[in-house]
């Protein structure tokens, strides 16, 4: 994204198409080298990383077989509706940002597209960092409990980002830095939540996972069809007055969402 700011001062948006649309393609091809169904038809995974991937596994299925998935026993059970819930309130309260802020920065702030480019990358660089650090620090802290684990980082992700935003509202947006500094950390922290919520699809489904996943992936996408619209609606020129009401409200909804979270998970797998 830094390399896009960049590109786009010095030679306009022709080369900006080209470049992403390269990586696409390049990505797109390792995807299909990479990716098989079943890891017993994997060339590149060997016999002892495929005993790890089956030492959790909680009934015996053939290697082609698929589990049939018990959807109202899912759906219902406490420890999936605290993941739901905070899938909802993750994606709903932070997509303004990760979608809009450069809008903002750019009309409410007055920032150039390489100052916006900038912080924008370094939010999401930042944020990779934490989701791989939060996922190795989670592994480590044997000396906590899942369930505790789980409201930590889905707290730190979540809680946090959403007292920052409502935080980034109240500042003064002659406070170009402060308030660029503060929009990029807000954006930053959700990647806490690979350890959260994240990590609780994982442990509580288990082997159906994919199904819980499925539903966070639909959750993602209907939030960034409805977002657009509320943005049109409250901020239709993304001024930072008109950004205020929207700060508060995601903000709030990030805070709400991580505490009924914290209320309902148990971390324990889910038993059929």
């Amino acid at each position: 994204m830094a390399v896009s700011g960049v590109t786009c001062e010095m030679g306009g948006w022709r080369p900006i198409f080209y470049l992403h649309g390269s990586v696409s393609v390049i990505i797109a091809v390792f995807w299909l080298i990479f990716f098989i169904d079943y890891p017993h038809k994997h060339p590149y995974l060997s016999n002892q990383e495929y005993q790890l991937l089956h030492s959790d596994t909680r009934s015996p299925m053939g290697q082609n077989e698929q589990p049939k998935v018990p959807y109202c026993k899912l759906v219902s059970n406490k420890g999936i509706v605290a993941v739901l819930i905070a899938a909802i309130g993750n994606y709903n309260g932070i997509s303004p940002l990760i979608v809009f802020c450069s809008l903002l920065m750019r009309k409410g702030l007055g920032s150039s597209e390489l100052e916006i480019s900038s912080y924008i990358s370094a939010s999401f660089a930042i944020q990779a960092f934490f989701k791989i650090l939060s996922g190795v620090l989670s592994d480590k802290m044997k000396g906590f409990s899942e369930k505790n684990r789980l409201r930590l980082f889905n707290s730190l992700s979540c809680g946090l980002s959403g007292v920052l935003m409502i935080g980034v509202a109240f500042l003064n947006p002659k406070d170009k830095i402060l308030c660029s500094i503060m929009l990029t950390v807000t954006q930053a922290i959700i990647g806490f939540n690979s350890a959260g919520f994240n990590r609780a699809a994982i442990v509580v489904s288990g082997k159906y996972a994919s199904f819980i996943m499925t539903i966070i992936g639909i959750i993602v996408s209907l939030s960034t069809v409805i977002e657009p619209y509320i943005m049109a609606a409250v901020a239709p020129d993304h001024t930072w007055g008109q950004w205020f009401p929207l700060l508060v409200v995601h903000g709030a909804i990030l805070i709400i969402s991580n505490a009924l979270f914290c209320l309902l998970t148990d971390g324990k797998p889910f038993q059929e």
